[in-house]
């Protein structure tokens, strides 16, 4: 008896643990693997893929690292059965795969792209739209006299620039300046030297086209807009400095008036709302739009 009272409490402690089948481990969950063709010949393989509306294509890599890609160097997407996607991700914007537990919430940060609305060296883009305002105030007098209505010059620059080398960009713009005395217009040779990918100096030689001048004298082609200046924040804000100089004929005789400026420039989404702002607070400063060009 006094054996079978510690055997059966044994019994009934061994039980229900001999009852308990061997753990087995679990299989991991299987993740759809894309693969994106770069146009460079490359392969990058991926278990996510996110398209975003700045141009750029997030991915999830197999060991769990993101990375990120511009559309247009994507070639082709496809599955691991050979489907391509490409139009579905690219064009529809759709996601493709099981997104992380973590989202992409950290972008990096430079992001190639083939244009940009800002000024940016080779580093970040090929070519580059130029969306400028400055407003400028007379600094000295080279030749001629400035009136008080040409103590503050004002205008908008729009063109493109391209990179053409790693520290250099060339390019051109349209240009439409005045004051309140005078209206001209003409173009630019715009060439930049990036002296880091957020800042450069801008050296921008012009010749103005076209102008009403001041009283009753007559714009005489051609004359000069030169532009000297440091941009800053992806040209954004800048400081620049401005000679103009133009011949007038008058009743029976001729004069040349060259001006130097200093001011303040503004580009790409500023300089557009600048152009925006100078259209409708400066009218009443700008003289009568009505070209006169002579002596071509």
């Amino acid at each position: 008896m006094r054996l079978a009272i510690p055997l059966i409490a044994l019994l009934l402690v061994a039980e229900p643990s001999a009852a308990i089948p061997p753990s087995v481990p679990s299989e991991p969950p299987h993740r759809d693997l894309f693969t994106l063709e770069l146009t460079s010949g490359g392969l990058r393989q991926a278990t996510f893929v996110e398209p975003h509306a700045d141009g750029t294509v997030s991915y999830l890599e197999p060991d769990g690292t993101i990375d990120y890609v511009a559309m247009v160097r994507i070639r082709r997407v496809t599955d691991e059965r050979g489907a391509d996607l490409t139009a579905q991700t690219l064009r529809g914007r759709e996601w493709l795969g099981t997104p992380p537990v973590k989202p992409f919430t950290e972008k990096p940060q430079t992001v190639w792209k083939p244009y940009r609305y800002r000024p940016a060296p080779k580093s970040l883009c090929e070519g580059f739209l130029i969306t400028e305002s400055a407003l400028l105030w007379h600094a000295a007098t080279f030749k001629g006299y400035a009136s008080n209505e040409e103590q503050k010059y004002q205008g908008v620059d729009y063109g493109y620039a391209r990179n053409v080398s790693p520290r250099g960009s060339v390019g051109g713009s349209l240009f439409l300046e005045a004051d309140g005395a005078r209206t001209h217009a003409g173009m630019r040779l715009r060439m930049f030297r990036w002296l880091s990918p957020d800042a450069a100096l801008d050296l921008s030689p012009g010749i103005i086209l076209v102008g009403n001048e001041e009283e009753n004298s007559s714009f005489v082609f051609p004359g000069f807009s030169g532009r000297l200046g440091v941009t800053a924040w992806q040209g954004r804000i800048g400081v620049v400095g401005q000679v103009v100089s133009a011949r007038r004929r008058w009743l029976g005789r001729e004069d040349t008036e060259t001006l130097g400026y200093v001011g303040l420039r503004v580009g790409a989404e500023p300089g557009i709302m600048g152009s925006m702002v100078l259209g409708v607070i400066g009218l009443s400063a700008l003289s009568t739009p009505e070209f006169r060009p002579s002596g071509f």
